[in-house]
């Protein structure tokens, strides 16, 4: 049996971030006759299940670059691999420690969260924005993250790469 698993962004989806009729008709129209299909994205369901909305897939697409996997049809995640609520603590205190602000990523019965304490640049600000305008991406502002670390999954972390690289040091033996 051969599966075909397409990125999306760069791939799969023109320049709009959309499907092509075209593509999606097509991909239908072979998914079914038999063809096993899905997708694989750095995208969360928020995003990418609006972009795959009119694709017929069969088998569950893999979001987050691996963390999450997730059923269409049955809308549900089917695998969620989260943090440790020691390495989530580490992550919090150095980002803290370095000037660094996160959007922090967690999933609980079969939704995904996001929570953030401050907007500090205008790349974060830009990112919060276009999700929420363009996805309907919900975001939570909370005083202290360190009090949301069950079942994270995920942190995006927006600044300069001579900001980031002390973080990345830091955290790459964990």
């Amino acid at each position: 049996m051969e599966l075909f698993i397409s990125d999306l962004d760069g791939t799969l989806l023109n320049g709009n971030a959309e499907v092509t009729e075209f593509t999606r008709d097509t991909l239908n129209r072979l998914m079914a006759k038999g063809l096993n299909f899905t997708a694989a994205t750095a995208r969360t369901l928020a995003s990418a299940g609006k972009i795959l909305s009119g694709l017929d897939l069969k088998l569950p697409v893999i979001l987050m670059n691996g963390v999450l996997i997730y059923d269409m049809a049955e809308k549900k995640y089917v695998k969620i691999n989260s943090l440790s609520r020691k390495l989530c603590g580490l992550i919090i205190s150095l980002s803290k420690g370095l000037g660094l602000e996160p959007f922090m990523y967690s999933v609980s019965d079969n939704q995904l969260s996001t929570r953030y304490e401050r907007l500090i640049s205008p790349a974060m600000k830009s990112f919060y924005n276009e999700r929420r305008e363009k996805y309907y991406k919900s975001f939570t502002q909370v005083s202290d993250l360190s009090r949301y670390i069950d079942n994270v999954i995920y942190f995006t972390f927006i600044a300069e790469k001579e900001k980031l690289v002390p973080l990345y040091d830091a955290l790459k033996e964990n």
